[in-house]
């Protein structure tokens, strides 16, 4: 756990306000909007340059400049689970009855951000697949080996 973000979206996701707890209904646009803070603010810890598109009708949510020329970023949120985390490498237009569609070409980089265990991660487009990618954060019970990505491979 890297402590880096863990306020930016409350585990328990509720508030406490003159000793009465409210829920908070936090819908996926804002989750979507809180890992991409917490992945804007890792960025900036780690010293790197982000540049924010204008609008959201980019295929990419940010671009940094680490040193060696501008990258894309699609910034993700994990679907935790207590031994692995899955993230869509495509995007939904199912809503527009379009189906999805890949970033292949759109993105250098995926940035995803688990909230549940405040941990962030970058994985090189070339090195995700074009649907679900699963990174696990322990070995399968099983003892697989064959095509496991474990998620420390890629934490920052």
């Amino acid at each position: 756990m890297n402590g880096d973000c863990n306020s930016c979206l409350a585990t328990s996701r509720l508030v406490r306000t003159f000793y009465i707890y409210v829920e908070i209904i936090i819908n996926t646009k804002d989750v979507g909007d809180i890992s991409e803070a917490c992945v804007t603010a890792k960025f900036l810890k780690l010293g790197f340059i982000v540049l924010k598109p204008f609008g959201d009708n980019q295929r990419y949510d940010l671009v940094i400049d680490r040193g060696f020329g501008f990258e894309r970023v699609q910034v993700k949120t994990a679907n935790y689970k207590e031994d692995y985390f899955t993230f869509e490498c495509r995007s939904s237009y199912a809503h527009r009855g379009k189906g999805t569609k890949d970033y292949i070409g759109d993105i250098e980089l995926f940035a995803v951000y688990c909230h549940e265990i405040d941990s962030f991660y970058i994985v090189p487009i070339n090195e995700a697949p074009t649907a679900t990618m699963t990174l696990r954060l322990n070995p399968p019970a099983n003892g697989q080996v064959k095509n496991i990505k474990f998620a420390s491979d890629f934490m920052i």
